[in-house]
């Protein structure tokens, strides 16, 4: 990943995954991370709708 990511700020290749698809996966592993932390079972479905209404241009902002 980090190779990808250098690749893609440095050298302008192509990032082998959609942005979406690559922040939908981070926003999973900070659920992941905080279903650990906590012991919990973490709903990410709020989550999930947010990023997309800000994907969608649905809100003007990305936290609150």
């Amino acid at each position: 990943m980090a190779r990808d990511l250098s690749a893609a700020w440095f050298d302008g290749v192509p990032f082998p995954v959609p942005t979406k698809a690559a922040l939908e996966a981070g926003l999973a592993a900070m659920l992941i991370d905080r279903a650990q932390r906590e012991g919990i079972i973490a709903d990410g479905r709020a989550d999930m709708q947010r990023l997309d209404q800000i994907l969608e241009g649905r809100t003007a902002h990305a936290v609150h």
